[in-house]
């Protein structure tokens, strides 16, 4: 799992990059629950299916798939459980026709003693990719037929960059803005999140995002505490606090925690006294933790973040 799951579930990273092949990455695959309708607008799908345990059954079945013109990208097997001798194949398949395809699922619906539709869907033709760390992505999509657009501030984004230093901007943030431009266009908003750092950023109802505020965030400043000083001890995260704290430890969740939030409701003041109606959104590892001390209303799901890099595709893509 990468840096951004670690934030979503407020998790720390012991070691980065440990793995042998340096390219090696995970696949997460999209489901959902039930399988639509007939779809024509398809042009890729994944199927498991069991046969009989007789000579010829597996070369029979692909013979079906290379006669109705669909290509074989993919084949693998698992034993049946509690059936000695039998497999189950997991198989995806590529097609230009959806006639063919649908042609070849019939007839393999006949063949198989076990068939089912794992996924029909369009191949992915685009892919935004957001990299903040130091891991190399220039070879990640070699060898597929896709268009990868590396997120940076020169994208076109649903709301006008006022800020002065665009190319410093972390794509987090343009990726939030966007998410929240989506959610709330023509509105004043101001987007907080909550993860390795504390961001807070400023869109008016104009659609001009004007910036905001960078600050460490709370595993941060708990550890900076233990790390920059001698006797101050590294504590878990605690809502329970009350100022005046009344031992060390109730003082450094009051200042942690109590910090935040007193910074956080500061800037919100601060722009609600200039500006109407002012939606605010929080987001971010912490974000839950912080809702019920915060009174924040709108509390953005764990895939905010990536609603914004898909406005932002959709946005650039030709």
């Amino acid at each position: 799992a990468g840096v951004w799951a670690a934030e979503i579930y407020g998790l720390n990273i012991i070691s980065k990059s440990i793995q042998t092949i340096k390219n090696n990455v995970t696949r997460f695959v999209i489901v959902q629950k039930t399988i639509p309708e007939r779809q024509d607008n398809i042009n890729k799908a994944a199927w498991k299916f069991v046969l009989d345990h007789k000579r010829g059954s597996l070369a029979t079945a692909l013979n079906v798939v290379s006669d109705c013109n669909l290509n074989l990208t993919k084949i693998q097997s698992l034993p049946v459980i509690k059936t000695p001798g039998k497999y189950a194949f997991f198989v995806d398949v590529t097609f230009d026709d959806s006639t063919d395809y649908f042609k070849a699922k019939s007839l393999l619906k006949i063949m198989a003693t076990t068939f089912k539709v794992l996924g029909e869907y369009n191949d992915v033709s685009y892919v935004i990719i957001s990299n903040v760390s130091s891991v190399n992505d220039v070879d990640l999509f070699n060898g597929y037929k896709i268009r990868v657009l590396r997120l940076n501030s020169t994208f076109i984004y649903p709301f006008k960059l006022e800020y002065k230093t665009p190319h410093t901007l972390g794509n987090d943030r343009l990726a939030l803005a966007s998410a929240a431009s989506l959610l709330y266009p023509k509105s004043n908003k101001i987007i907080i999140d909550v993860g390795t750092c504390i961001t807070i950023d400023f869109i008016d109802c104009n659609d001009n995002f004007f910036g905001g505020s960078i600050s460490p965030g709370i595993d941060m400043r708990y550890k900076s505490l233990n790390n920059y000083t001698a006797n101050l001890p590294l504590l878990e995260i605690s809502n329970k606090f009350s100022f005046p704290g009344d031992s060390t430890e109730t003082s450094i969740h009051t200042g942690v925690i109590g910090g935040v939030c007193n910074e956080i409701n500061g800037f919100i003041d601060n722009i609600s006294s200039k500006y109407d109606d002012v939606k605010v959104i929080l987001t971010g590892g912490n974000a839950k933790f912080l809702s019920k001390t915060l009174k924040i209303t709108i509390f953005a799901n764990q895939n905010f973040i990536l609603d914004g890099l898909n406005s932002i595709l959709n946005l650039n893509k030709e």
